[in-house]
């Protein structure tokens, strides 16, 4: 294994965040625009920490059921 490169469970989880949250800035400023300050914010502020619990479940189950990617 070299230094630096993830496992095949770590890219797997970094994979279902990054999917889950917000991809980009564009994303997030169609948002504001589209929704006002007060939708926005409420949508962010629901699914970035539902990306991080989901990715600790995926994680979770990754080692529950021992698979190794």
């Amino acid at each position: 294994m070299q230094a630096g490169l993830y496992t095949g469970n770590q890219a797997v989880v970094s994979l279902v965040v990054l999917t889950v949250m917000i991809p980009c800035v564009n994303s997030v400023l169609v948002l504001f625009k589209e929704r006002g300050l007060k939708g926005a914010a409420g949508i962010l502020l629901f699914v970035i920490p539902y990306a991080i619990l989901l990715g600790g479940v995926v994680s979770g189950a990754l080692r529950l059921f021992g698979a190794s990617l």
